[in-house]
């Protein structure tokens, strides 16, 4: 009669990893959250740089890790939705906190009239002849409403099957758009104005195009990709180079 013998428990070290990327993640965002709160349009760029990377980093590791541990595809799909709706929540706190926090409440935006007419401060400053400087800030200014709403065209692929096309994603971001500009109007956190909106579009538009890259893809999927095949070269199969 044959016995059986039992094979000692060993330490699943992928999982430990695991929960170390999302420990490490949720400790950088709580930080720089409170920092972002606090501060909102006014942080600093390298600290704005500082917590999207310590945030995100952790996150792509703790996926990498987590869907490469000895379990069944059902919590390898947990773990990348997890860290997927970790990053867009994270965003969106971020997002609240420029548009409506973070110092706005000490200024009052009542006495911006609404603007209708795309663009017009552009025009208005080459009327006025002002100098580059002058142009450069305005222009950087147009830059980072944009910038602000790239992560969001990015994220919003991979949150739905249905989400992928880039009509839906601009229409979705438009109602949001709007929504955000009238409740800064109405509560005085910010005035409507016609060009926030193309930028912020612009920027959507910009962060879906990234999303769609074939690189983009590449590095998620191998982020992601459970048999572990590397940037765009795959194993070639048993036999394959016989025949």
């Amino acid at each position: 009669m044959q016995t059986r013998t039992k094979q000692p428990n060993t330490v699943n070290w992928r999982a430990l990893l695991c929960l170390l990327g999302f420990a490490v993640a949720g400790v950088f965002a709580i930080e720089y959250g409170r920092l972002i709160w606090m501060d909102g349009l006014f942080l600093p760029p390298t600290d704005l740089v500082s917590a999207a990377l310590l945030v995100m980093l952790p996150l792509l590791f703790a996926i990498y890790h987590g869907t490469r541990m000895k379990n069944n595809e059902r919590w390898k799909r947990i773990v990348t939705w997890t860290g997927l709706y970790f990053a867009f929540a994270y965003y969106l706190f971020v997002l609240y906190c420029f548009l409506f926090a973070g110092g706005r409440a000490d200024y009052d935006y009542s006495y911006n009239p609404i603007n209708w007419i795309p663009f017009q401060m552009i025009f208005a400053h080459f009327a006025n002849g002002d100098s580059i400087g002058s142009l450069a800030y305005l222009a950087l200014d147009y830059l980072k409403n944009a910038a602000l709403f790239v992560p969001l065209g990015f994220l919003l692929p991979y949150t739905s099957k249905r989400m992928k096309r880039f009509g839906l994603i601009m229409i979705v971001s438009f109602l949001l758009i709007i929504a955000v500009e009238l409740t800064q109007y109405w509560t005085k956190t910010g005035f409507f104005d016609v060009d926030d909106v193309i930028s912020n579009l612009l920027g959507v538009a910009c962060g879906y195009g990234v999303s769609r890259l074939s690189i983009t893809q590449e590095v998620l999927r191998f982020i992601t990709n459970t048999q572990r095949r590397y940037l765009g070269r795959q194993r070639n199969e048993p036999g394959r180079d016989r025949e």
